[in-house]
């Protein structure tokens, strides 16, 4: 089975940062590192992802008013049609020359009121 981690980390190209040689693993450039006579590394140079693109994470953090809105009571599909007729009724087409006044709309809390008293 084929997993999408597997395949990313195929992807990854890594580069030393002194002598650009890449490969596709992270690690100590055997180039560029200085080591004593034991082996163990004095200077280390690791390599540099070259194709890395990170990621943004966006945490949401549930609020008290989305808390209160989901619990909210919905309007059913009929109180949502009486107010889709009530704005469709009040609404109008406007011409270029026409201008529209305060008294010829109606706010959505006004709608649904009216709604809710039928």
């Amino acid at each position: 089975m084929f997993h999408q981690f597997d395949f990313m980390a195929k992807l990854a190209s890594w580069e030393c940062p002194q002598c650009g040689l890449k490969t596709h693993y992270k690690g100590l450039c055997r180039e560029c590192t200085e080591y004593d006579e034991t082996g163990t590394p004095v200077k280390p140079v690791y390599r540099v992802r070259v194709n890395h693109t990170q990621t943004e994470r966006h945490v949401h953090i549930p609020t008290k008013a989305d808390f209160v809105n989901s619990r909210r009571r919905q309007p059913s599909k009929r109180q949502l049609e009486k107010m889709k007729e009530m704005l469709n009724a009040t609404s109008r087409r406007v011409d270029g020359e026409g201008e529209d006044s305060e008294g010829d709309f109606m706010s959505i809390g006004e709608i649904v009121a009216k709604v809710e008293e039928e």
